[in-house]
């Protein structure tokens, strides 16, 4: 249920934001600034929908990605080394030889 509910979320908060930076000039700030942050909360949505693994399985000799609204699947043989991400300490990159070239996956304590 709550794999549902937080693609909504996160699309209504945006939508809302940008509709009350957007529709609401008299108080807002410059336009710029409100352009330039409606585009950081889109880029944020499409990153954490779109490009963050969520779930990894293996099995067979195949490890699977799942996000939110996308999935890879590659041999493990693949992956050239897991790393921890720059950006947070809950999130580690899975650099392979194939496509995708770099997995973004939120990883708990003992990943």
């Amino acid at each position: 249920m709550i794999d549902f509910a937080i693609p909504i979320l996160l699309g209504l908060a945006t939508l809302g934001m940008g509709a009350s930076l957007l529709l609401d000039v008299t108080s807002s700030g410059p336009l710029l600034f409100d352009a330039v942050l409606l585009l950081f909360l889109l880029w944020l949505d499409y990153w954490s929908l779109w490009r963050i693994a969520y779930r990894l399985e293996y099995a067979n000799g195949v490890l699977t990605c799942r996000g939110r609204f996308s999935s890879w699947a590659f041999p493990l043989s693949q992956v050239a080394r897991a790393r921890p991400a720059a950006i947070d300490i809950g999130f580690q990159v899975l650099e392979t030889r194939s496509n995708p070239k770099r997995v973004l996956a939120c990883v708990s304590k003992g990943f």
